[in-house]
């Protein structure tokens, strides 16, 4: 038996992360048809290995957090600005890190 509504179906690996659970292949296998692609997340049907534009969704999030960083560095004393620059360059430009990789398995 097929499950119909992806609420319906509690096994884990449909919950957490969208596809189909045995019991649902196996009536399509046992048939030798392919698992229609309405089982499976949206998520699994994006591939591409090119960049992908920024959505305006996401650009709002990115602004919002922007903005919230800029308003906490108001008011700052310049030690505090020092600080987190020198946190955030290396996120933001690992070359300028001095970690490197360990040579040997440790």
């Amino acid at each position: 038996m097929v499950v119909e509504d992806k609420v319906d179906c509690g096994c884990p690996i449909h919950r957490t992360h969208g596809l189909p659970c045995a019991h649902e292949i196996a009536p399509f296998k046992n048939r030798g048809e392919p698992i229609p692609l309405s089982l499976i997340d949206d998520h699994w049907k994006i591939l591409t290995l090119e960049k992908r534009k920024v959505d305006g969704a996401i650009l709002k999030i990115m602004n919002a957090n922007w903005n919230f960083f800029m308003g906490k560095m108001v008011g700052q004393n310049v030690m505090t600005h020092i600080h987190w620059m020198k946190t955030l360059k290396p996120i933001l430009n690992p070359s300028t890190t001095s970690l490197s990789l360990t040579q040997q398995k440790v």
